[in-house]
């Protein structure tokens, strides 16, 4: 995001497709951690059981693949999102792309309870890897290169701080990795953030622009991203864009980043892409349900995406943004900046737990 004052440039744990056979406006970073409730982790979210931190049954594990407290699963009821009845993304008889009735999948789960087949991520069986049995993006031996990729969320604009502050969710995710002593090493042409994470120096890189959108001209992450995975090849990315183009309104969304999915895999075919559903803003009010009704059908256009090019033995996985920030009612205050977009400390927080949970059982 630009500097311009709205234009973008926050738990319930995150929704993933595992595969792999497969404005510029300015608005919030945290450090601290965020607690795992009931549920924990036996097996996590590559394993069996619950979602890292989701309530029992977890996402992966028997029970909802979302909601996790909900009766039926996830995406949108009866109708779709963005072409329910009456063509709206939340219409009446639509259903909610965060709906706890219904599910896009059928009722009481993704599939069968878990995200692909039972019990693991993708190939069946506790513990299982978010892509193939053999797939490993890190090195065995080193540090584990991660690119966050996207916009000012990604280069970790708080409203409430100085720029030398904002860590985003990098920090928390990096304090989370060194906790369990893994190696890890964020990648970029931009360097963000306090000097030290712990008490300890850190990497900085990172590659989130504010203001940015998704696929629109020079001020996008496909005019950048080709150059920016040659300059520094990473072993992980993390994918979270589209927050500036809630804010346009713009209908080419979908398609603009079915088209930068594709480019990213073509440009670093043997990493692995984690793409988040993004997180609300503050504004739900209006036709459709303000940005956040935008939003949320977005989103949902995002599962077919993924599991496309995942289905194609692409090294691409889904994780959700928007369920953990909208479980608290009061997210809008505790995990949203004054400035409507960008999260709070609090929030970054919450980000930075769920791209861990997704990630971590492929670190060393």
């Amino acid at each position: 995001m630009a500097a311009s004052v709205r234009t973008l440039c926050v738990f319930n744990v995150a929704f993933v497709f595992f595969g792999c056979s497969s404005g510029n406006t300015e608005r919030n970073p945290g450090v601290n951690g965020v607690a795992a409730t009931a549920g924990g982790k036996p097996g996590g979210i590559t394993g069996s059981g619950g979602a890292a931190t989701g309530h029992t049954g977890g996402l992966l594990g028997s029970g909802g693949a979302q909601r996790v407290n909900g009766a039926g699963g996830r995406q949108q009821g009866t109708g779709g999102a963005f072409s329910s009845q009456g063509g709206s993304p939340m219409a009446a008889g639509g259903g909610n792309p965060e709906s706890d009735t219904g599910g896009s999948e059928g009722v009481g789960g993704s599939s069968a309870g878990g995200a692909s087949n039972t019990g693991g991520a993708v190939n069946s069986g506790s513990g299982g890897s978010p892509t193939t049995t053999n797939y490993a993006p890190c090195p065995a031996v080193g540090m584990c290169k991660i690119m966050p990729l996207g916009d000012s969320i990604t280069l970790g604009v708080n409203d409430a701080t100085a720029r030398e502050t904002w860590g985003g969710y990098r920090a928390p995710l990096w304090h989370l990795a060194s906790a369990a002593n893994h190696s890890i090493l964020f990648v970029g042409g931009m360097q963000d953030g306090p000097q030290t994470v712990d008490g300890q120096s850190w990497s900085r890189n990172h590659e989130g622009y504010s203001g940015y959108s998704i696929g629109t001209g020079g001020q996008s992450l496909a005019a950048v991203s080709t150059q920016a995975l040659a300059a520094n090849p990473p072993n992980i990315i993390l994918l979270h864009i589209g927050t500036n183009d809630a804010e346009a309104g713009r209908a080419s969304a979908a398609s603009d980043l079915a088209a930068l999915l594709d480019q990213i895999i073509t440009a670093a075919p043997d990493a692995l892409l984690v793409v988040a559903k993004i997180i609300p803003t503050r504004n739900d009010q209006g036709p459709n349900g303000g940005e956040n009704g935008w939003i949320q059908a977005y989103n949902a256009t995002m599962d077919a995406a993924v599991k496309a090019r995942s289905d194609a033995g692409k090294h691409i996985i889904l994780i959700d943004m928007y369920s953990p920030f909208a479980a608290n009612p009061n997210f809008k205050t505790e995990y949203i900046g004054v400035g409507e977009l960008h999260p709070t400390e609090a929030g970054y927080a919450v980000m930075g737990q769920v791209w861990y949970d997704a990630i971590s059982g492929l670190l060393h």
